[in-house]
């Protein structure tokens, strides 16, 4: 998308409350007013463009509108004269009308970077259901490997005499054969499933749902520790698959924001000083350079920056010589880094507070 824009580029970004706990006119009239400043702010800076510009963004407000979602936590749509396409985010956003020469792309990012393919195996002691999971939405398998059903056939055969006492017993020992016959036979049953899981995990992570003596008991036999990020316990067999959904969410989300936690602590820590510089300013110029790596910066941190027309010198506050503003300096060098085949780590807020915010592990 962003290599073919032609600008200008508009990048909206709306954050939307749950539409589950507002209803549809209340979500979209939210929308509209947002879409009139875009449209406002485009007749005031590309009046040339701006016919085409604010058709096109009406033509993605009426596609929302028509293909509603309840469970977005942000919409973000993209125009330039080349094309519009929007995006649905699961994560919270800020507002953001952003109108250079090209998309804001740090959102687009984090539902990359959140977009990790996952497998859902839910147990019950009685079947076996798979999904395919991506952010909040989940697919069903439903073919000759999946669902599988538990099958708990005991046979026995009763005794030919026996006592009053000895009938007791007897009983007795039968029901706990019996107990005993059935764990091992839903250990089997388990142990099936997770057979059958090894060619559809590949290198997605693996969820696992179900009563918490099921997924005890799968957690024992499977072969796929590896894969495993997390349990979401209860049984969901007759729950709606959006409750279900969202808590697969929560559990992705949480593994992969750790991972991307422990990945910045130790980059810090290993790393600096020896091959990390910070500052904005100095981020800036490493960048330009292609000396980037790996970015470090936290989710939220944006900041303006002004660049002098000639010398190309990056400055916080507008110089009085010539210059050019970017509206979000973060954003271009995000893109600058991963131009210049760099990597891009996200952190929590203030967590780079020492680093003022942003750091740059340099090639060399």
């Amino acid at each position: 998308m962003q290599a073919h824009a032609i600008p200008p580029c508009l990048s909206l970004i709306i954050p939307l409350q749950n539409g589950s706990s507002q209803s549809r006119k209340a979500v979209t009239t939210q929308i509209k007013k947002v879409v009139k400043k875009a449209e406002e702010y485009i007749e005031n800076t590309y009046p040339a463009q701006a016919a085409q510009l604010k058709s096109a963004l009406e033509e993605q407000y009426t596609l929302f509108e028509k293909n509603y979602h309840t469970d977005a936590a942000g919409l973000g749509i993209y125009v330039s004269a080349s094309g519009a396409r929007q995006f649905l985010f699961p994560f919270p956003v800020e507002e953001k009308i952003h109108l250079s020469d090209s998309f804001c792309i740090r959102e687009l990012l984090y539902l990359e970077h959140y977009a990790s393919g996952y497998v859902l195996l839910h147990i019950n002691g009685k079947t076996a259901e798979c999904y395919m999971g991506r952010l909040n939405e989940l697919q069903a398998v439903s073919d000759s490997v999946f669902p599988l059903q538990f099958k708990n056939d005991y046979e026995y055969a009763k005794p030919a005499q026996l006592t009053s006492h000895g009938g007791y017993e007897g009983t007795k020992s039968f029901e706990k054969d019996k107990s005993a016959l059935q764990a091992i036979r839903l250990r089997d049953f388990y142990r099936e499933a997770d057979r059958r899981l090894k060619g559809l995990l590949n290198e997605r992570l693996l969820i696992i749902a179900g009563p918490e003596k099921d997924c005890a008991l799968f957690r024992e036999v499977t072969e796929h520790k590896q894969h495993l990020i997390g349990e979401v316990p209860g049984n969901y067999a007759h729950t709606g698959l959006k409750k279900l959904a969202d808590k697969c969410w929560g559990v992705v989300k949480r593994w992969i924001d750790q991972k991307e936690a422990d990945s910045v602590s130790q980059l810090v820590e290993k790393t600096w000083p020896k091959h990390m510089i910070d500052g904005i300013k100095n981020v800036w110029r490493a960048a330009q350079d292609g000396k980037g790596l790996k970015l470090l910066v936290e989710k939220d941190y944006a900041c303006a920056g002004f660049i002098g027309d000639k010398a190309g010198k990056f400055y916080l506050k507008a110089p009085k010589l010539a210059h050019r503003t970017i509206a979000d300096a973060v954003d271009d060098i995000i893109k600058t880094v991963l131009l210049k085949n760099g990597d891009v780590l996200f952190a929590d807020k203030d967590t780079l507070r020492e680093h003022q915010h942003i750091a740059l592990v340099t090639r060399y």
